[in-house]
């Protein structure tokens, strides 16, 4: 998951429109920090409609990822608590996601 995210913002960053997006970002990012990240960086991993369906339900990473490594900035987080709060995470998501499928068993 973070790897596709990871990659999918340094695709959309040599990109044209990305390079565009980040510029017209410049100032909130100086001013706005860190939720200037929060803005940019989704919009960034969806920029090339990069998909990152990681469950049986949802789009997960461009929200979870972005908040994670934004909130991580300045803050003495390691690598191996990013990934650990990824996990966590997803499992949240898969979970809500899950008592939302109207099924014979569930949801009715």
């Amino acid at each position: 998951m973070f790897i596709d995210y990871i990659g999918s913002i340094s695709a959309s960053l040599s990109s044209t429109h990305g390079v565009k997006l980040v510029e017209s970002n410049m100032a909130s990012l100086k001013d706005d920090h860190p939720y200037g990240y929060l803005r940019l960086f989704p919009s960034l991993s969806v920029l090339l409609d990069f998909d990152s369906t990681l469950l049986f339900y949802g789009h997960i990473a461009h929200g979870i990822l972005s908040s994670l490594i934004v909130m991580s900035m300045g803050n003495e987080v390691t690598g191996r608590d990013l990934v650990e709060a990824g996990i966590a995470a997803s499992e949240i998501s898969a979970r809500v996601a899950a008592s939302l499928v109207f099924s014979d068993v569930r949801g009715r």
